[in-house]
């Protein structure tokens, strides 16, 4: 019977997939034994088998487990500079929303401008020569 949450599979259940298989249990036995999916035992057979050896191993199906577990998480960086910290990090005064989006509306206006007589300028050099 299958659990209603998922959990992942421990060393302990590693083992005792390799030890079911060994006496040739078929997944959905093993399924039922760890009231585990039996897609899940297929899955944990068909991702962690030994490359060497072509079978099941519990301690590389655990070790590649953990590679894969590792590599899939987020890294979060931390900045030791303080003032270049609150910069990045906003304060704990949250700004409303309002005036965030008004500041981002002058800020556009203003590259706006500047681009518009960037434009302007070139086209004066560009029409002299």
């Amino acid at each position: 019977m299958p659990k209603k949450h998922y959990t992942q599979l421990g060393e302990k259940e590693r083992d005792q997939i390799f030890f079911l298989k060994k006496k040739h249990f078929t997944n959905s036995a093993i399924a039922d034994t760890l009231s585990r999916s039996k897609a899940t035992i297929g899955r944990e057979l068909r991702r962690n088998i030994h490359r060497k050896f072509h079978q099941y191993l519990p301690d590389t199906a655990q070790r590649k487990a953990d590679k894969r577990k590792a590599l899939c998480r987020k890294t979060r960086y931390t900045v030791k500079d303080s003032k270049l910290k609150e910069k990045i990090i906003r304060p704990q005064k949250r700004l409303p929303l309002k005036s965030i989006l008004d500041s981002n509306k002058e800020r556009m206006n203003a590259t706006f401008d500047r681009g518009v007589a960037d434009a302007k300028e070139f086209l004066k050099t560009y029409k002299t020569s």
